[in-house]
């Protein structure tokens, strides 16, 4: 009996370790740092409704990816993504790679975010994927702005 119910939880355990995170479409929205202060990758998000604002590493501002459209994934065809969202995907086009983000909660309430990079230019260069972790900025919701642009407008 003991090695049944103990067999059972440990099943759960397993299931409960490998089942993604659900989290309403609100829980992504705001401003995101890198928590990898040194990452070559993006360096900060903004997330309004399904549009995400990247921002990549770049001297001596971070470079501005603009506004990209983004596509809500929930756990089922029946599901809510307002509730039970579990990803949000984006893609941007350049005239040598394309990028797709997969942002997806995380277990300590930052967001994991994981870029997929193939390069479109005959160049000969691997295509590659990073992920790195965001931490919720203090900067209250109703004022947040972009930081370049902010930046260029002012010069």
């Amino acid at each position: 009996m003991k090695k049944s119910i103990l067999s059972v939880a440990l099943l759960l355990g397993v299931f409960a370790a490998a089942s993604p995170l659900h989290a309403q479409l609100a829980n992504f929205q705001g401003s995101w740092n890198n928590t990898n202060s040194g990452t070559r990758s993006l360096v900060r998000l903004v997330i309004r409704g399904t549009q995400v604002h990247p921002y990549a590493a770049c001297h001596p501002s971070p470079c501005d990816w603009g506004e990209l459209d983004a596509v809500a994934y929930g756990p089922s065809v029946a599901a809510a993504v307002q509730r039970s969202a579990e990803a949000l995907v984006a893609i941007r086009h350049t005239s040598f790679s394309v990028v797709i983000l997969m942002i997806e909660p995380s277990r300590n309430h930052d967001l994991k975010v994981s870029t997929f990079t193939r390069f479109t230019d005959n160049s000969g260069r691997a295509p590659y994927t990073v992920t790195e972790f965001f931490r919720r900025s203090a900067a209250p919701r109703g004022k947040l702005r972009p930081l370049v642009r902010e930046r260029l407008h002012r010069r």
